[in-house]
């Protein structure tokens, strides 16, 4: 809000608290996203500050879905990152052509799918299918131009 006011000084505040996250991400998913959003700031370019944005989350599905990946055969902690991953596709969805968009959502919901369920008392239960999740978060990799 910030920066559609046009307050970069408000803009540089809110970008400092969220300097942790940012320099995790520099540091283990996606190199020069902190120089990415202080080059946008400098520049006082919205359109910059969006896309460094739009970045973040696609860094943060990806972050997600390998954390589900890793821990599929622990159905709570997959089943809450792949619910992570879709929050933060929620929150780029209308920046993405429908298309991808549409693509992105399928796709996460396939991976959800994949990630089985334990069923009531074990009654309904389904086993996790890593090749589905595999393939579902690959095709999320792709629609973004990552290497699966």
């Amino acid at each position: 809000s910030a920066v559609s006011a046009g307050n970069w000084d408000a803009a540089k505040t809110a970008l400092s608290g969220m300097q942790a996250e940012l320099t995790y991400l520099d540091e283990n998913e996606d190199k020069g996203i902190s120089q990415a959003f202080d080059a946008a700031i400098s520049a006082k370019d919205p359109k910059a500050i969006m896309a460094a944005f739009d970045r973040v989350a696609e860094d943060e599905i990806v972050r997600r879905l390998n954390g589900a990946r890793d821990n599929l055969k622990d159905y709570q902690s997959a089943k809450a990152l792949v619910v992570k991953a879709q929050r933060f596709y929620t929150a780029v969805a209308a920046d993405l052509p429908p298309d991808q968009g549409k693509t992105i959502n399928t796709a996460l919901q396939q991976a959800l799918d994949a990630i089985g369920n334990p069923g009531v008392f074990g009654v309904g239960a389904r086993a996790a299918d890593p090749d589905a999740f595999a393939a579902a978060r690959a095709t999320i990799l792709k629609v973004f131009g990552k290497t699966p």
